[in-house]
């Protein structure tokens, strides 16, 4: 019998699972790799986690390949390794948009405590990485626009701005990401608006807790005249919703308009009278350019 073939750090079992499972990953993707390399390379910031710079030619490749098979959670590098084979340097945002299925009705869900645990993982992961991460939100299971779609797609969206994705999708998704709801689009931008605003936090310098203020106004006093409070509210301090409802009841119930028609109202405005501003000087060359070299490079479709 020959010398067994020893890889360092795992068995040989192991490495005849990963050359059979990658020769089959390289089949599957070998279509797609090259367009999703040209598509990334365009106008996305270069983050390049360590593991990635390791990798100069196809021994190295192995090498870091063996060593990341008992890793469980660098498996998910996989396909960023094949990219820097084929491109190297590619920049490259690590995706972390998983989902659960329903044990009931063994139907994809894209929503629920456990979908939003599971990609408040993959967002902690890419940013291990070092790479800007895209993840879900505003998505939901429901059919239609309900408390159910609110409350999914809410609390999804706070939960992954919170966590510091930075690219969140999902907005104007309903039937778990399988329909696209115009008027959900437009109450999801205002979720998007709230979810900024609590990203801005609470600011606890001399210039926001106002400590002289408080003690020249004093206790039975109001701050509505000062001037730092109009300037506070216009510089964004208190956020305003422009489609949910507040106010007193009375107000509402004297010319009831639900949130549903403000939204088809907005989404009705936009489609009748917006027009694209007018590309920078120069755009149209550069894209005819992306576009002549995208037909040489990309397979026909």
């Amino acid at each position: 019998m020959g010398m067994p073939l020893v890889f360092p750090g795992c068995h040989v079992g192991i490495i005849g699972i990963v050359a059979f499972g990658l020769a089959l990953l390289c089949l599957v993707l070998l279509a797609e790799m090259r367009p999703a390399a040209f598509i990334a390379v365009q106008g996305i910031f270069h983050h390049q986690p360590p593991h990635l710079k390791k990798v100069g030619n196809l021994q190295g490749f192995l090498q870091l390949l063996v060593q990341l098979v008992g890793i469980p959670g660098d498996l998910y590098l996989f396909p960023e390794l094949l990219f820097q084979l084929i491109e190297p340097g590619c920049p490259l945002i690590y995706v972390g948009d998983s989902a659960i299925m329903d044990m009931r009705s063994a139907t994809y869900a894209t929503a629920g405590p456990e979908a939003v645990l599971i990609n408040l993982g993959l967002t902690e992961m890419g940013k291990h990485y070092g790479l800007p991460v895209l993840t879900t939100g505003f998505t939901s299971d429901a059919k239609e626009l309900c408390m159910q779609s609110g409350l999914d797609g809410g609390l999804m969206a706070a939960m992954a701005h919170l966590n510091g994705a930075d690219l969140v999708t999902g907005m104007g998704m309903l039937d778990s990401a399988q329909m696209l709801y115009l008027p959900k689009l437009i109450l999801d931008a205002e979720v998007m608006r709230e979810c900024r605003r609590l990203m801005q936090g609470v600011d606890l310098d001399e210039e926001h807790l106002l400590t002289d203020l408080i003690d020249e106004i004093g206790p039975g006093g109001h701050y509505l005249k000062a001037k730092v409070t109009k300037t506070m509210l216009r510089a964004g301090e208190h956020w305003q919703p422009s489609i949910f409802t507040r106010g007193a009841y009375e107000a509402w119930v004297s010319a009831p308009v639900s949130e549903y028609d403000r939204a088809v109202g907005i989404l009705e405005d936009i489609l009748a009278g917006h027009r694209p501003k007018a590309l920078p000087s120069g755009a149209e060359e550069k894209i005819s350019a992306i576009l002549a070299a995208a037909a040489e490079e990309l397979p026909e479709r």
